[in-house]
C-alpha cells in the first residue's frame, strides 16, 4: 500500500498507464499524441499535488479530471500534433477472456468508437473505466439522467445490432 501522495500517483500510474493513453486517444479524436496528453497530465498532478482532497474515485477521478482538462486545454490552444497511433494500441487484452468474448469486446468496442466524443467518452468511463453513471457526470459535462439515458441507448443498439445479426 502506499504511504505517500506520491507513491499512490506512482503506483496508479503504472497500473493505469494503458487506459489513460487509451482514453487520451479517444478524447482527443487522434489529434493529440496520447502519452505526451498523460505525461502533462501526471507533471500536473505533481504540480498541484496539494489541491488533492480524495473523494469517491479517489485519486483516479482527480487524475481523470486533470487530465480532461490537459487535452481542452491543448485542443483550444491549438496545440495539435499528427498522431499516427492505431486506436487499439492501448488496449489491455484480458487473459482470461476466450476468442468469442475477446471478439465481442472488440465488436463493442467498435460500435463505441464510431460515436461522437461526448458519447464516446461516456461509455468508454462506463464500461473500460468502471466509473458509475453518477461519477462520470464530475468528469462530462452531462446531468446525470443524460449519462444514463446514453449508457441506455447504448445497450439497446448493442442488443439490436446482435440480435439483427448486423455486427462484425
Amino acid at each position: 500500500m502506499a504511504n505517500t501522495f506520491t507513491e499512490e500517483l506512482t503506483e496508479y500510474y503504472k497500473e493505469n498507464y494503458n487506459g489513460l493513453c487509451k482514453h487520451a486517444f479517444y478524447r482527443s479524436g487522434k489529434l493529440l499524441d496520447p502519452e505526451d496528453v498523460v505525461q502533462e497530465t501526471f507533471a500536473r498532478a505533481l504540480r498541484f499535488k496539494d489541491s488533492f482532497k480524495g473523494g469517491p474515485q479517489g485519486i483516479g477521478g482527480w487524475v481523470f479530471t486533470i487530465m480532461v482538462n490537459v487535452i481542452k486545454g491543448s485542443m483550444r490552444e491549438g496545440i495539435v500534433v499528427e498522431n499516427t497511433v492505431e486506436y487499439d494500441e492501448f488496449y489491455d487484452e484480458p487473459c482470461n477472456m476466450t476468442v468469442e468474448e475477446q471478439q465481442l469486446v472488440d465488436e463493442i468496442q467498435q460500435l463505441i468508437w464510431r460515436k461522437n466524443e461526448d458519447v464516446r467518452q461516456i461509455l468508454y468511463l462506463y464500461y473500460f473505466q468502471e466509473y458509475k453513471p453518477r461519477y462520470i457526470t464530475q468528469v462530462v459535462e452531462q446531468t446525470g439522467s443524460n449519462v444514463r439515458q446514453i449508457i441506455k441507448r447504448f445497450k439497446e443498439e448493442v442488443k439490436d445490432e446482435f440480435e439483427r445479426g448486423d455486427y462484425m
